[in-house]
């Protein structure tokens, strides 16, 4: 499997997590194992699509890139958290939007396996 293949699987799981976290919870404050659960797998998820962005990119910039991609998103995760008042609602939107890019990245990703890769470009034109 492929790097953003993996990091769709975390993010359908991890939207799961928080809406189960979330329902759990409802009309409260969110469950909070099952929102550490759904918590973690989001970081790993953005751990991958950081991976996938630059899958060509030195070893460096690859390293760089899966590290910053889930701090960036854990940050921008607090700070909208933090700004609405608490409660399960944000943890519910936030479950159905990775439940929904889960699910596109899934699907998107059994599309592109199912077409063979075309052959390789010969001649002057195609080394420019």
């Amino acid at each position: 499997m492929t790097a953003s293949r993996w990091g769709s699987v975390a993010a359908l799981l991890g939207g799961v997590a928080w809406v189960v976290s979330a329902i759990l919870g409802w009309g409260d404050e969110q469950e909070q194992t099952a929102y550490l659960v759904g918590l973690a797998l989001v970081v790993v998820a953005l751990a991958f699509g950081g991976y996938a962005l630059v899958a060509t990119a030195p070893v460096w910039l690859r390293a760089v890139v899966t590290l910053a991609t889930p701090a960036l998103g854990f940050t921008v995760w607090l700070t909208v958290m933090e700004s609405v008042t608490p409660g399960y609602l944000p943890v519910v939107i936030g479950g159905v939007v990775l439940v929904v890019a889960g699910g596109i990245g899934l699907g998107r990703g059994a599309q592109r396996d199912d077409k063979p890769e075309p052959p390789p470009a010969h001649g002057r034109r195609a080394a420019r």
